[in-house]
């Protein structure tokens, strides 16, 4: 059945990649219109982030939220659809990196010193794995887990890895970081996903207790790599800016969960700067904390 369903949605999805970034977004626009008006697609539970998230804003501020981002989500969709087909050169264009991130990773590149990115599912964060490719010198790891349909996992792969990228299963992170760690090397890490509540740190989350993984500050630690936190900003439609802040060049100097709620508190600053920005529709809050 998954082999099936592969090669009945494969010519489509090319057959999309391939238009033009004008006319994909009229089709973004209609995805839109059906997902939001029609389907209604985890409507329940994007209301209920936002509404926990931003109790000072009125309804009608969270509806505007609200409708930002499914088109920001239905654009996303359709440009990783893109990037199948996209050009390295116009993938860099539609996701630049700020002088600043540049100067510090080139700093850090010149230093010779290994770097761990940590940061959320923010603008396109698969169309931003292209413009961390184009990072000074380094072989970039970013991490990943594995698709139930092994069709489309491997087309994933296959577009994680089209500019040197090297896609890392979650499940093999520490052993595939310490095979390259003579390399010079950066990894991204994607830490606004759930935790599982028996191994992970509690804190306070746009207002709500919250599970976060440990593995950035477990795994920074142990290998000793410089830890930047990252952030896509959307500046129009199409078009988004990587920004980049140092957490720590040391990290074992700093006390337990330093980092990590340093990195949390980072990112729910930006989203509440740039609130559309961020993947409401996650079940971020399924679990509860023990009392």
């Amino acid at each position: 059945m998954n082999a099936v369903v592969y090669y009945l949605l494969i010519p489509f999805i090319y057959l999309l990649s391939v238009l033009p970034f004008p006319i994909l977004y009229l089709k973004s626009d209609v995805f839109c219109f059906l997902l939001y008006h029609v389907f209604g697609y985890r409507k329940k539970v994007i209301r209920e982030n936002l509404e926990h998230a931003f109790p000072e804003k009125t309804e009608a501020e969270r509806r505007k939220i609200e409708k930002q981002f499914y088109r920001h989500f239905c654009d996303v969709v359709f440009e990783m659809v893109k990037l199948l087909t996209l050009s390295r050169k116009e993938a860099q264009k539609r996701c630049t990196l700020e002088e600043n991130a540049r100067q510090m990773v080139k700093r850090y590149f010149q230093q010779k010193k290994n770097i761990i990115w940590v940061m959320g599912h923010t603008g396109n964060w698969e169309m931003a794995a292209q413009s961390f490719a184009d990072l000074e010198g380094y072989q970039l790891n970013v991490l990943y887990r594995k698709l139930t349909n092994p069709y489309f996992d491997k087309l994933l792969y296959r577009v994680r890895s089209r500019f040197g990228a090297y896609p890392i299963n979650v499940d093999d992170t520490f052993r595939e970081m310490l095979r390259c760690k003579d390399t010079l090397n950066g990894t991204v890490f994607i830490a606004d996903q759930t935790a599982q509540p028996e191994n992970c740190h509690w804190m306070k989350f746009l207002n709500r207790d919250t599970p976060i993984y440990m593995g950035t500050e477990v795994l920074a630690k142990k290998l000793e790599y410089v830890v930047i936190y990252s952030y896509i900003y959307k500046v129009s439609r199409g078009q988004y800016e990587m920004r980049m802040e140092l957490i720590t060049e040391n990290p074992s100097q700093l006390i337990d969960n330093q980092l990590t709620e340093t990195h949390v508190r980072l990112l729910e600053r930006d989203i509440k700067a740039q609130p559309f920005n961020w993947l409401w529709s996650h079940r971020r809050w399924k679990y509860s904390k023990a009392r």
